[in-house]
């Protein structure tokens, strides 16, 4: 995403931006922050300016390249900047929920997982996450289809106590209101709900440890990923192996056709 598309300030001068790999290291920030990891360069302008209005933004993440604005938020706009170099202090000093596009997802499910730490589940980060899309709507009949869809995979997946279900509910539905803000709306449909629901679920129930040991109908579902065992989890998947990157991609059909299993309301 192009940082001039937002119309909202300039590029760093060229001293900062031979430095910021430093800034990274040495700036102290003491809010937290949103990020969003999605496509945005395919959205209009207009939902553009939406989004980045309501999330109150001070800083763009786009291709390694910080961009000072005003307000609150950082949004990582494209995943040009995935690199190994800029992802570690990201994950570790801004991430409070990611928000991938299903292209993303589909072009490397296994890449994109694995890459995302375990800091979804914080009650903290997500009561910062939940206040941030408080105006978004969720009519009762879409409240209970995201209740429907959580108890569903619970039941199939046989997990419960490290998958507690409110809180799942409740990260759904925050990610589901995101998803709905980044559209332009300010309320929620069930194709929200749906879209979101497959990687949020996959991972609490894959990389975030909150899954038993194995599923009522036998199907191994528990590991807990970091970023260095990525290394063995691409030569896992790539050679077809029994393990990480098996589980990752038998967790994400099941559950996708869980989901699919559940009608959403008319």
């Amino acid at each position: 995403l192009a940082t001039t598309s937002f119309h909202l300030a300039p590029r760093l001068p060229p001293r900062l931006r031979e430095t910021r790999s430093e800034s990274y290291q040495t700036e102290v920030f003491t809010k937290r922050f949103l990020v969003l990891v999605c496509d945005l360069h395919n959205a209009s302008h207009a939902v553009q300016s939406c989004l980045l209005e309501a999330l109150q933004h001070c800083q763009v993440v786009s291709g390694g390249t910080l961009v000072r604005l005003t307000g609150k938020l950082t949004v990582v706009a494209t995943l040009d900047c995935w690199d190994g170099g800029l992802l570690h202090p990201l994950t570790e000093r801004f991430m409070v929920s990611y928000l991938v596009t299903p292209d993303v997802i589909n072009a490397n499910v296994e890449y994109v997982l694995a890459r995302l730490p375990s800091l979804w589940d914080t009650q903290q980060r997500l009561s910062e996450v939940c206040r941030t899309v408080t105006g978004i709507t969720v009519v009762s009949a879409v409240a209970a289809y995201i209740r429907r869809l959580v108890t569903a995979v619970r039941q199939h997946m046989d997990v419960g106590f490290y998958f507690p279900h409110w809180n799942v509910v409740r990260h759904l539905t925050t990610m589901a209101k995101a998803w709905a803000l980044l559209q332009g709306r300010n309320f929620v449909v069930p194709f929200d709900v749906a879209t979101v629901a497959v990687f949020v679920l996959t991972h609490r129930i894959t990389l975030s440890g909150d899954a038993a040991s194995r599923g009522k109908h036998g199907e191994s579902h528990s590991t807990t990923m970091t970023l260095s065992s990525y290394d063995d989890f691409v030569a896992q998947s790539s050679e077809g192996e029994a393990g990480q990157g098996q589980t990752l991609r038998t967790n994400l059909t099941l559950i996708t056709n869980v989901i699919a299993s559940v009608p959403p309301p008319s």
